[in-house]
């Protein structure tokens, strides 16, 4: 038990080793993302996020996303959701619009997710276009509710701005509920230092 321990402290401070050689930011996003389906195709999301940076010795921002989606066909989903983001010294709002495409065989799934995002700043900054492309994918272990997955999200105004690498696992417990915890590497253009992130959110299929 103790080896475990250690081994899993270890790995949850790696992010922290690292960012002492080269002066990264190390944060952690935690949230509440609240499901429910509506129709067999019509699904409903509502998610409760903050975020800390600064080596967790600030907050960042809260954010609320909420969403639907319609599965046009059984590899096809059309979306559309919306952002609130209160970062302290602004207010920002976002709208994204988006299609998803699913492909799976057994336990191995993929998808490509592709979403125009138009962000809206309170403080005078012009309005933000991108396109946030997304591939995910997942391994669910059999005869468990444990599924390893790995993501590459890339955010692209006229030229790329930035990506996230996510490697994580969503554990699943109980029937309506799971929680998914993974490290991020967040990489930005025209920057020297990158940012580290750990991440907990609580999934619950409300109906």
């Amino acid at each position: 038990m103790r080896r475990k321990l250690c081994l899993l402290f270890a790995t949850l401070t790696l992010p922290l080793s690292l960012l002492a050689g080269n002066g990264d930011d190390f944060g952690t996003w935690t949230a509440i993302n609240l499901k429910a389906g509506i129709t067999d195709k019509l699904k409903a999301q509502l998610w409760f996020e903050m975020r800390t940076k600064d080596n967790v010795s600030a907050i960042d921002c809260f954010n609320i996303f909420p969403s639907l989606s319609y599965r046009i066909l059984p590899y096809v989903e059309l979306g559309f959701g919306a952002e609130f983001v209160d970062a302290r010294v602004r207010k920002d709002i976002g709208f994204r619009p988006y299609a998803t495409l699913f492909l799976s065989s057994g336990p191995l799934s993929f998808s490509l997710r592709e979403m125009p995002f138009i962000e809206i700043y309170n403080d005078g900054t012009p309005t933000s276009f991108s396109l946030r492309s997304r591939i995910r994918t997942s391994y669910n272990i059999p005869s468990t509710r444990i599924t390893p997955y790995v993501n590459v999200e890339i955010f692209t105004k006229k030229h790329w701005d930035k990506t996230r690498y996510y490697a994580g696992i969503d554990f699943g417990f109980g029937k309506r509920s799971s929680i998914d915890v993974f490290y991020m590497y967040y990489t930005f253009a025209n920057k020297d230092c990158q940012r580290h992130l750990l991440g907990l959110t609580y999934n619950i299929l409300v109906f």
